[in-house]
């Protein structure tokens, strides 16, 4: 809330918001990524008579899944998959965010204004595919926001919800509810788009003053779609006659209704305690009941029944509210969990009899479990976060059935970077028409439920999971890795086909996340992808059983997800890897150059052999390589264009679930005949010499040689110098030791060296470049090292801005440049920026600010990793900080400035990634502002100011005796830049304090 007391413009914050005891497993991003946290189990509870005491049951695996599809979807920037939803034709829609748009291969509907060139690149992607799977039907991106749900209609409209952070985003709005931003470090926002995909039919920001963050959304039979959140706005749009129309706590829960045009409210309430309260999770059932869950540390809720309170009352508690379709009444709110500090509810679904379903997360090593419950133990550390699953009745009053299912649950941040207000499970939950739950999330370790077949787990942390239990709670019926990455979204088609959507991570190392042959995207962009997967409980039909009907198969990762309990053994086929089998099936792939492949089948579900051979018949097989180990791997060199045939077979005739890798690991530019081409000046590349080799020949190159250090793994690039002049190449920031040569030549029998070799973890080469010369550039590592290389060509001539005297001089509200820092320096008495880490190679602008107001500046976009400060000040020996960050994801600063002020701005690399592109985003606004003039009051008289705001819009004058408790006293729509007010009944009888808010 912006408001005001007497005079000064300033940030009402009530007292009870500051030194707020968090969770305690609150986590850094870092402790998270870097699999830091403490391992957990997963719980699932369902509707019953009270609590019982636990006993064991069975945990057989009655089921076993087959992954029917499974594709990446994303580029060069990184991208995070959120939520799935899927239409009556069988079309599947996928939310999520991406960094940077300019890395996709696909074409995209960039909805919203026409942004001058700097607009953000970073924002929300809605991907449609086609009922195959096959294709796209559209993709569209909606910059500045952060999609984390979606559902769809009958007509095919997805609706997205979720929060952005940036103030880019009042530019987006259309035919919308709330057109500005609120204020705050986000506002939630709810977009519907066409059928097609191609435009906002609208577009609305929900929030105040402070945080407003919506989780998930759905939608009725009306096209009216409803949204669950968490706020610490006091203004959050609300209506009348609801459950509780203003914050009780720190934090409370929102759901927020729009009409179908999304610019009116159908209702909005405010639903929590005296503390923090998050929702999390949203359901609708036949009747339009609402169904809620989340977390909560309130002693109380505000407008809410006496809650029932299931298990012990630890510092938080999951909670369930069913309300009202009109949100006029709770009809039942309910607390559950144990004495640990961590219970959270993070998804519900609802069946046909009214049993809400919730799937969350407990650190509790005494959680409620009942009779029959499938692990009646907890299986994890203590205090350990820990997910869970819960079926209440339809009252809401006890479980049918609790119990933990395994270990190692995985912890995620709500809020936008770098400013998260907690903690909650990714996850999401879907129950078929039979009452099986099935429930995604993300683990981080392969040992989820003990004794049960974990199918495809990446052996470290950051492992998606697909979980699905039976209708009684009494048994696990299968369990599905996606891994290395996230599961955080899943849907049903009713016929036995689940469909998940999360991140694969870090997909290009082994493992290698699950991806088919023939998808639409098959190849991870980044070190982060989001993702689409089909799992079918159906075994299909074995079509490559036979040698001569072997998959063909191409690309150098790839990994197939198949069965083979239909396979066979044919007649004349060989006992692969010396054992009999009896069950094998049959690809085919051929080597496209010189290299070594790895082949494994690691995460299938049965006793494997693994066997390749050469030859074009049975009776012609020639082995090349075999292992009867289970799980089975091999690693053998290849020659371009031999066709290598693979059997993998079951030990004594063993089926179940196969997976099956394969990595070509030759680099692409290993030979000087595929040596890549680099384009521009300057210009940086990344790439690998890991399992390269020398080719025939290249120990002939005569003179100054990439050899003279025995190195056997070189790769090549070649380069046109578009101009004449001093050239450096640099491996700077690459991970080995290397030797870096530049010749000319177009072969190995004429290249000639243009200055000597270099050698060093950074190797530099210059040289007198001649304009339109194409030079050949060689990196090798000494002796056999390898590793990821680095590679700059830039100018040996530090850039125009390297010294603070030259700074480049920056004009306007929206800006983005681009520098190359490779060759920059930094100057004797130049500031640490935010840390003493930095590489010494900064880069200086200047920037004045046109006028009172905040600016936004952000290095996302740049190729390295970046610190990035703000100074004021005319000479470096004068300079005084603004604003620092080394943020490893980004540093993004955010700050008042004053008119006329003149801003120094650098950039800088780090220790251990210290230069290349670096992009500046700047962007500068101005806040609406709420000021008092001039008071006007003497004894007996009444109280009088003068307001100066922003013209036309409206504000509300809220009257306190104690600054505690607040009350509307007039509300005022300005005609003209001001107003003034009076308190007629005020004439200085009493104590009465004032402030001005904007209303809505």
């Amino acid at each position: 809330m912006r408001c005001l007391i007497c005079g000064e413009l300033s940030t009402w914050v009530p007292s009870n918001r500051t030194g707020t005891n968090l969770p305690s497993t609150m986590k850094t991003r870092s402790q998270i990524r870097s699999g830091s946290a403490a391992r957990a189990a997963v719980l699932l509870v369902a509707v019953g008579a009270g609590v019982l005491t636990p006993t064991p049951s069975s945990r057989a695996q009655t089921v076993t899944p087959t992954l029917v599809y499974s594709s990446f979807f994303g580029g060069l920037g990184y991208e995070e998959g959120y939520g799935i939803a899927r239409d009556t034709s069988g079309a599947i829609y996928l939310v999520g965010t991406t960094s940077d748009t300019s890395g996709l291969t696909v074409p995209f509907n960039r909805l919203g204004p026409t942004w001058p060139e700097g607009g953000p690149n970073g924002g929300t992607y809605v991907v449609k595919y086609d009922p195959g799977r096959n294709s796209l039907a559209y993709v569209a991106f909606i910059p500045t926001f952060s999609g984390r749900a979606i559902a769809v209609d009958s007509s095919g409209s997805a609706y997205v919800a979720g929060w952005t952070s940036y103030d880019y985003s009042a530019g987006f709005t259309t035919n919308a509810f709330q057109a500005a931003y609120g204020g705050g470090n986000a506002d939630a926002f709810v977009a519907k788009l066409s059928p097609a995909g191609d435009r906002l039919i609208y577009c609305t920001l929900l929030g105040g003053a402070d945080y407003d963050m919506a989780q998930r959304i759905a939608v009725d039979t009306a096209g009216q779609p409803i949204v669950v959140g968490l706020t610490s706005s006091t203004n959050f749009p609300t209506t009348s006659s609801v459950v509780q129309p203003q914050l009780a706590g720190v934090f409370n829960a929102f759901i927020t209704k729009l009409d179908a045009s999304g610019s009116n409210l159908v209702f909005s309430t405010y639903l929590g305690g005296d503390l923090l309260d998050y929702g999390a999770g949203l359901a609708l059932d036949a009747a339009g009941s609402i169904y809620v869950c989340g977390m909560s540390m309130s002693t109380n809720f505000a407008s809410a029944p006496k809650p029932t309170r299931l298990g012990t009352n630890g510092s938080s508690s999951a909670f369930v509210a069913k309300l009202a379709p009109d949100a006029k009444a709770v009809q039942y709110l309910t607390l559950f969990g144990g004495s640990g500090n961590d219970n959270v509810g993070s998804a519900v679904a609802v069946d046909s009899l009214g049993n809400a379903c919730v799937f969350g997360l407990t650190s509790s090593t005494d959680f409620p479990v009942t009779a029959q419950a499938l692990q009646p133990g907890y299986a994890a550390q203590v205090d350990a976060p820990n997910n869970f699953l819960v079926k209440l009745g339809p009252a809401g009053s006890n479980f049918v059935y609790a119990t933990y299912l395994g270990e190692c649950a995985q912890l995620e941040y709500i809020g936008p970077w770098p400013y998260p207000v907690g903690l909650l499970p990714m996850a999401d939950l879907a129950l078929d028409g039979t009452g099986n739950a099935y429930a995604v999330g993300q683990a981080q370790c392969g040992n989820l439920i003990p004794g049960l077949t974990n199918a495809n787990a990446a052996g470290y942390g950051d492992n998606g999971f697909l979980v699905k239990v039976n209708a009684s709670g009494s048994a696990a019926l299968y369990l599905r890795f996606f891994g290395p990455g996230t599961a955080s979204g899943v849907a049903l088609d009713g016929n036995g086909g689940v469909y998940i959507t999360g991140s694969a991570l870090y997909a290009h190392q082994p493992p290698y996340f699950p991806v088919t042959p023939g998808a639409f995207q098959t190849k991870l962009g980044a070190d982060a992808d989001g993702y689409l997967a089909k799992i079918s409980e159906t075994a299909p039909l074995a079509s490559n059983d036979r040698f001569a009907d072997r998959a063909l198969l191409s690309g150098s990762r790839l990994t197939i997800q198949t069965d083979n309990t239909a396979a066979t053994k044919e007649p004349g086929e060989p006992d692969h890897a010396g054992n009999p089998g009896g069950k094998s099936l049959w690809w085919s792939w051929t080597a496209p150059v010189d290299g070594y492949v790895s082949l494994t089948t690691d995460f299938s579900s049965f006793d494997t052999l693994l066997a390749i051979y050469t030859g074009t018949n049975l009776a012609s097989l020639q082995v090349v390589s075999s292992n009867a180990a289970s799980p089975s791997a091999v690693r053998f060199p290849v020659t371009a264009g031999t066709a290598y045939q693979i059997a993998v077979d079951g030990q004594d005739g063993a089926s179940g679930s196969l997976s099956l890798s394969l990595t070509f690991s030759a680099p692409s530019n290993d030979d000087f005949a595929n040596r890549i081409f680099i384009t521009g000046f300057p210009a940086s590349v990344t790439g690998s010499n890991i399992d390269a080799t020398l080719e025939p020949g290249e120990d002939s190159i005569q003179g100054e040689s990439h050899l003279a250090w025995e190195g056997s793994r070189s790769v090549w690039w070649s380069w046109t110098s578009p101009v004449t002049g001093q050239v450096e190449l640099t491996t700077e920031g690459s991970s080995f030791q290397n030797v870096l040569a530049v010749y000319t030549g177009d072969a190995f029998t004429n290249l000639t060296a243009v200055a000597p070799p270099s050698l060093g973890m950074t190797s530099v080469v210059t040289f007198l470049a001649a304009a339109g010369t194409n030079y050949q550039i060689a990196v090798n590592g000494v002796g056999a090292s390898s590793g990821i290389i680095h590679l700059g060509i830039g100018s040996t001539n530090p850039p125009p801005n390297d010294d603070f005297t030259n700074r480049t001089v920056l004009s306007g509200a929206l800006i983005q440049v681009t520098n190359f820092n490779c060759s920059a320096t930094a100057e004797p008495v130049e500031p640490a920026i935010a840390d003493p880490w930095g590489a010494g190679k900064t880069l200086w602008w200047t920037w004045t600010a046109p006028a009172n107001g905040r600016l936004k500046l952000d290095t996302i976009g740049s190729g390295f990793q970046t610190r990035l400060g703000v100074f004021i000040g005319s000479t470096l020996s004068n300079l005084t900080l603004v604003a620092a960050s080394a943020d490893y994801f980004g540093p993004r600063l955010e700050f008042e400035v004053t008119s006329n002020t003149v801003y120094n701005i650098v950039g800088d690399g780090t220790v251990g990634s210290p230069c290349g592109q670096l992009v500046l985003n700047l962007f500068f606004y101005q806040p609406p502002k709420i000021s008092v003039q001039s008071l006007w009051w003497s004894l007996g008289t009444p109280f009088r100011f003068h307001v100066t705001g922003v013209t036309g819009r409206p504000y509300q004058i809220e009257m306190s005796p104690d600054l505690a408790n607040w009350a509307p006293a007039s509300t005022n729509t300005l005609l003209g830049p001001d107003f003034d007010f009076t308190d007629s009944s005020n004439n200085g009888a009493r104590q009465r304090f004032y402030r001005a808010v904007e209303a809505h």
